[in-house]
């Protein structure tokens, strides 16, 4: 009965890490574990995809992944880390990195702490996620939303004499400086 038991708890764990390797293998993620005391960590393959390797690493850690992180965004990212393992909360940012090809990408990563009996955080567990695909499609937003507003502008900046000059001819009209209107007139001006 206890190997039936135990064979049965671990079909289940089987099971769960299947569900779990294909979610992360649909919505394009990679997951990772980092042991903050020995500085080692574990990944799926997917990680590694992400940093441009074919294969898994022989070897990641932290120090690793901040040398990916492009220069101008590393320290807002090395500080955020800091704070997450000093407070022993989640760890969530986005940034540009540089893969092993030399390409600049962004990418979307969430951790979590998981602290020791004293609340020291002991490990931190996550997700990575390629999204230069949506920044892409955030800057070229931003642009058209700048065009419009440009266009706008300009379509209302050169429309202001004409249209000036059309209400003070109306305005005339209506004074009856222009002559005497008929009725049709008046209703067309109203």
């Amino acid at each position: 009965r206890d190997i039936t038991e135990r064979m049965d708890a671990a079909e289940k764990v089987k099971d769960s890490n299947e569900r779990l390797r294909f979610a992360l293998e649909v919505s394009q993620m990679g997951a990772w574990d980092l042991d903050l005391l020995d500085h080692t960590a574990v990944r799926t393959l997917e990680h590694d995809q992400i940093f441009g390797y074919t294969k898994l690493a022989p070897k990641w850690s932290y120090e690793i992944f901040i040398e990916h992180v492009l220069p101008e965004d590393r320290e807002r990212v090395a500080y955020n880390f800091n704070y997450a393992v000093e407070n022993c909360v989640d760890w969530n940012f986005e940034c540009r990195k540089r893969r092993i090809d030399g390409q600049v990408r962004w990418i979307w990563a969430v951790g979590r702490c998981i602290s020791d009996a004293k609340g020291k955080a002991r490990r931190m567990s996550g997700i990575v996620q390629d999204i230069t695909e949506r920044k892409i499609a955030e800057d070229a937003l931003r642009e058209a939303v700048k065009l419009k507003s440009s266009f706008t502008s300009m379509v209302s900046h050169e429309l202001r004499i004409p249209l000036i000059v059309v209400s003070e001819c109306i305005a005339q009209m209506l004074d009856g400086l222009l002559g005497n209107i008929n009725e049709k007139q008046q209703q067309n001006l109203e």
